[in-house]
């Protein structure tokens, strides 16, 4: 600023009067105002070389100044995604625990993974904000925890019953196999009975035939 002010001060407000000047000269003294023309370039270009000394100093100096602006702000800009990435990465328990393969244990476990969780100090001016994300996605994954619980349970059950039913069927078709054995066995024993006696006619026929 000091470098600014002092190049307003020595080159462009003298240049300002001079010209100021000499268009006044100009107008006013007809006779010589070719004169006047003529070295009003040369009094342009010695402030343009007093100029050069100072100029690029001040926009070096400036260089710097809005370097370190930028620098500052990228790094501004990097802190608070970094605190961003962490509140999504709080809230993204609750879509993984949404998928179709989770089980009431494995959301048991994120939730408890999720509790230990800090969402202290560290979060700076994003605290609060990270800690409700942490409220609410706690509070979803309890919801879930409780929905999977009762599905597990409900499908346990149904294997449970699938199994007995099974196990009863498996009990009826040994069951009919061993009257269907036995019947058969029945049947083999009176057909045996049934040869046999019409054996023993046959045989009594023939003996009476004999005799």
């Amino acid at each position: 600023d000091d470098a600014i002010s002092l190049r307003n001060r020595k080159i462009k407000q003298p240049l300002a009067d001079a010209r100021k000047t000499a268009k006044a000269l100009k107008s006013k003294l007809a006779a010589v105002s070719k004169a006047v023309g003529a070295e009003l370039p040369l009094i342009e270009a010695a402030w343009a070389d007093a100029a050069g000394a100072i100029t690029p100093r001040i926009d070096a100096a400036q260089k710097v100044l809005d370097d370190a602006k930028e620098a500052a702000r990228l790094k501004e800009q990097a802190r608070q995604d970094a605190h961003r990435t962490a509140i999504a990465s709080i809230r993204q328990y609750l879509p993984y625990s949404q998928r179709a393969d989770m089980t009431a244990a494995r959301i048991a476990k994120g939730i408890e993974t999720l509790e230990q969780a800090s969402t202290g100090p560290e979060f700076e001016e994003f605290q609060q904000e990270a800690t409700q994300a942490k409220a609410e996605t706690l509070a979803a994954m309890q919801a879930l925890h409780a929905q999977a619980v009762s599905r597990e349970a409900e499908a346990a059950r149904i294997e449970a019953q699938r199994l007995e039913n099974e196990r009863q069927a498996a009990e009826l078709a040994k069951a009919r196999k061993e009257l269907e054995a036995q019947a058969a066995a029945v049947r083999a024993q009176a057909a045996e009975l049934d040869r046999q006696r019409r054996e023993a006619e046959r045989a009594k026929a023939e003996e009476d035939q004999r005799k």
